[in-house]
């Protein structure tokens, strides 16, 4: 079980390595060899490091014991689960797992929804009413003095 850990692993960093570096090496060595190397023309998935920066941070924790085994689908649900990514750095498994088996609507929710429904038009109105307002009357002023 941990071999197959360590090569899940070793592909994740190759898959990596090879989309965000194929091109690098392969210049680099048409310089050494002094003739070009042929550009390989593929697309950077968007997300790839986050992705396999997640997916290392699962398997080493697996390796050493301290994650469990999980289900495909809740497996998937933790890797793919990209807004935690614009909050901060990575989140490990044994931080948001537990969420996902929760009821979605537990007792109070209706408290929860209403309360975000109004920060959300609490700042549409501050955006609209004072944001908007500011921004289109502020002009940059240029540095003339130099």
């Amino acid at each position: 079980m941990r071999w197959i850990v360590t090569a899940a692993i070793a592909a994740n960093l190759a898959v990596l390595g090879l989309f965000k570096y194929a091109n690098f090496l392969a210049f680099n060595l048409g310089l050494v060899l002094g003739r070009p190397m042929p550009v390989l023309d593929i697309a950077l998935p968007l997300g790839i490091s986050f992705f396999t920066f997640h997916h290392i941070m699962y398997l080493v924790d697996l390796r050493k014991g301290k994650a469990p085994s999980y289900s495909l689908v809740r497996y998937a649900l933790y890797i793919s689960f990209f807004p935690q990514a614009l909050a901060g750095p990575l989140v490990r498994w044994s931080e948001v797992m537990e969420q996902f088996g929760r009821k979605v609507y537990a007792p109070g929710w209706q408290r929860e929804f209403c309360i975000g429904i109004a920060f959300i038009a609490d700042g549409l109105f501050e955006k609209i009413f004072l944001g908007d307002p500011i921004g289109k009357n502020h002009r940059p002023r240029l540095c003339t003095g130099l």
